[in-house]
């Protein structure tokens, strides 16, 4: 039974969403994805101005003149929505959480997806994957993409989509800023607890290379706090489909606010420490490993050769979504 605060939020979030691809985003999402190929779509007599190489050789022997091969744009796509729902996700210094970014962010993708008639499918995964809904298209569908993004659950609608078995324990709501790795910084003995919300990357890539077979648009929904080493499933992922990293991030994982004694905790370990965000030192040591790790990732990206664009959870994040479409459409325009 999805709780009805849930039901709610996907409903604001469809609202919501669709206004801004009507307002924001129209005709952008088609004008920026092409379709999987040419489709033959007639045979006609050479015109001046065509182009030599589509001259039907068969056909014009037979006839005794010239004729060319006609083709449109096969133009039905497959999206697909890989989202992270660990614990992490469950974390926002403002008005929104991560997930409620990430969920906002899909929703734009799949009814622009949807208005354009092609499939949308998703795959949640923390450290392993959650669920998988084959692609498919439709409002009706669209609207169960988004309520699984904020509602993780198993998938009781069919035996091709119990792919996954595994049921998440949901978001902890908690605050992710103190990582393993600042153990030494923080100079504190933390404990660690473990819970089912961690984030292995490899895991969600590698189950997608397995399960579709055919070219797809791949969005990579995630804040990229991941314990494993992801990057040669990236390569592979990048090489097969389509892929855009969105990065999902709040302003507070990197700077601290200077607001006395704080106690942090981290989701997807457990590890608790009081940490006293008045010293200077510290806010300035925090932000400069949290700038290194930003700087690794990119580079990770880079090398994988996947486009990839930073949502911050404000409305910020629209302008960063227009950014990667204009960017995609010019180098389109370049390509011609």
């Amino acid at each position: 039974m999805i709780p009805p605060e849930i039901l709610e939020k996907v409903r604001l979030i469809e609202i919501r969403a669709r206004r801004l691809v009507d307002d924001v985003f129209s005709g952008q999402y088609e004008s920026v994805f092409k379709g999987r190929g040419m489709e033959f779509e007639e045979v006609r007599e050479y015109a001046p101005g065509d182009d030599i190489r589509s001259i039907d050789w068969n056909v014009t022997a037979r006839m005794g003149q010239l004729f060319v091969k006609k083709h449109r744009e096969e133009r039905e796509l497959t999206v697909m929505l890989v989202v992270d729902v660990s614990g992490s996700l469950g974390f926002g210094s403002g008005e929104k959480l991560k997930s409620e970014v990430a969920a906002e962010l899909c929703a734009i993708l799949a009814f622009s997806a949807i208005r354009n008639n092609d499939r949308v499918g998703l795959l949640t995964f923390s450290d392993k994957v959650l669920n998988y809904i084959p692609p498919k298209k439709g409002r009706r569908h669209g609207m169960r993409v988004i309520r699984d993004i904020l509602y993780p659950q198993n998938d009781d609608e069919g035996a091709e989509d119990k792919a996954v078995a595994a049921k998440p324990k949901g978001l902890s709501g908690c605050i992710r800023l103190v990582p393993e790795r600042f153990k030494d910084l923080l100079g504190n003995a933390l404990r660690a607890q473990q819970f089912e919300v961690k984030t292995k990357l490899s895991e969600s890539l590698s189950f997608l290379n397995r399960v579709l077979k055919r070219r797809c648009i791949v969005f990579l929904v995630s804040d990229f706090v991941s314990s494993d080493d992801f990057v040669w499933d990236l390569i592979l992922t990048s090489r097969r489909h389509d892929l855009t990293a969105c990065i999902v991030s709040d302003a507070r994982e990197h700077e601290l606010a200077s607001v006395g004694l704080l106690a942090l905790e981290d989701p997807e370990t457990g590890q608790t420490t009081l940490v006293d965000t008045s010293n200077e030192r510290f806010r300035a040591q925090f932000a400069e490993l949290r700038r290194k790790e930003a700087d690794e990732l990119r580079q990770r990206l880079l090398t994988s050769n996947v486009e990839f664009v930073t949502m911050p959870t404000t409305d910020d994040y629209l302008a960063p979504l227009v950014s990667l479409f204009q960017r995609r459409r010019k180098r389109l325009a370049v390509g011609r």
